[in-house]
C-alpha cells in the first residue's frame, strides 16, 4: 500500500491499488484492509516520534512493544465507523 498521510490536515493520499483494496471485497475484507492501513500510519508516526528521542536500543524496543499494545487497544476502543466487528476482533486480538 502506498499511503501518504498529512497529520496536519488529517488527509491521506492513496494509490490506485490501495483504493481498490479499500473499496472492493466483502465488508470483512474492506475492514481488515482499512485496519491494516491505519495500523501502518500509526506505526510510522510512532517510529518517527521515537527516532527523535535519545533512547537506548533496549528502551527503543520496549517503547515499540508498548506502543503496539496501545495501538491495538486504541483501535479496539475507537474503531473507525463501519468497521466489521469480526474483523476488528481478529485484527486486534
Amino acid at each position: 500500500m502506498n499511503i501518504q498521510f498529512n497529520p496536519d490536515t488529517l488527509t491521506a493520499i492513496v494509490d490506485h491499488e490501495t483504493y481498490r483494496r479499500l473499496t472492493q471485497g466483502t465488508a470483512f475484507q474492506q475492514s481488515i484492509n482499512l485496519l491494516a492501513m491505519l495500523n501502518q500510519i500509526l506505526d510510522d508516526a510512532y517510529k518517527a516520534e521515537l527516532a527523535s528521542m535519545n533512547l537506548t536500543p533496549k528502551e527503543h524496543q520496549q517503547a515499540l512493544r508498548k506502543l503496539a499494545i496501545f495501538r491495538d487497544d486504541f483501535l479496539r476502543l475507537n474503531p473507525p465507523p463501519g468497521i466489521d466487528s469480526d474483523a476488528l476482533h481478529i485484527f486486534c486480538d
